[in-house]
């Protein structure tokens, strides 16, 4: 399972542009 979560920052010029993308994997565990 995977969940995604891209945020964008905007930059004080207006004109740059970040991209911050988290992502957090949930595995299973077998016993």
């Amino acid at each position: 399972m995977d969940l995604s979560l891209p945020l964008i920052v905007q930059g004080r010029d207006g004109e740059e542009r970040y991209v911050i993308k988290l992502s957090v994997s949930l595995e299973r565990e077998e016993p």
